[in-house]
């Protein structure tokens, strides 16, 4: 060994085995540890902070979910409900209901069970419907059925056993010559329309 080395040698022992040496580094290292303490218990409270967050979060959000679906299931029964109420009809929505119409075999014999089913079976179909009293100057009246259509206004209808027979009513005008039909034995100017709501 030369000297150097013994030199070398000597200088790291005292070093090691000086106690102020020691005791720096020591004091260097615990003052490093209670730094890395702080900033592991700083991170673990975050970390904590953040999964209170997140846990609040997800039950919010599933609250949120949770009233949006009883929201969305409301939406969907009034819809129904609104789907049932009858409503007034396009001209073609009409003149469909009146080509597919068949009286029902509760109804009765005559003009106005007709015009009680045409009603009856024009709302279970959507479409809503009005009874219509025409008075004529032979001191009669007769019924039909009218439709406030979205596109054509009123339209009124002659229910008969299948189907019905689209009518004009015009006052102080004959029936029959508004209409094509044949002459009657008796006066049909009509007087007055009537429509019943």
């Amino acid at each position: 060994m030369t000297y150097k080395a013994v030199g070398i040698i000597l200088l790291l022992l005292v070093l090691i085995f000086t106690p102020g040496c020691q005791t720096n580094r020591i004091e260097e290292l615990e003052q490093e540890l209670v730094e890395r303490s702080e900033d592991l218990c700083a991170a673990e409270q975050e970390l904590k902070t953040c999964n209170i967050s997140l846990e609040e979060s997800q039950e919010k959000e599933h609250a949120v979910r949770g009233q949006v679906e009883g929201l969305e299931s409301q939406i969907a029964g009034l819809e129904n409900e609104l789907a049932k109420i009858p409503k007034n009809p396009s001209y073609d929505e009409l003149m469909k209901f009146v080509e597919d119409y068949k009286t029902s075999d509760e109804v009765g014999w005559g003009h106005s069970s007709y015009l009680q089913d045409f009603l009856r079976n024009a709302a279970r179909n959507g479409i809503k419907g009005y009874p219509i009293t025409v008075w004529i100057k032979a001191q009669k009246s007769w019924f039909f059925a009218g439709f406030l259509t979205t596109d054509k206004g009123w339209i009124y209808i002659l229910p008969e056993e299948e189907g019905g027979e689209e009518v004009k009513l015009e006052i102080n005008k004959k029936f029959n010559e508004q209409n094509g039909t044949p002459s009657l034995k008796y006066d049909d100017t009509i007087l007055k329309v009537v429509i019943f709501n």
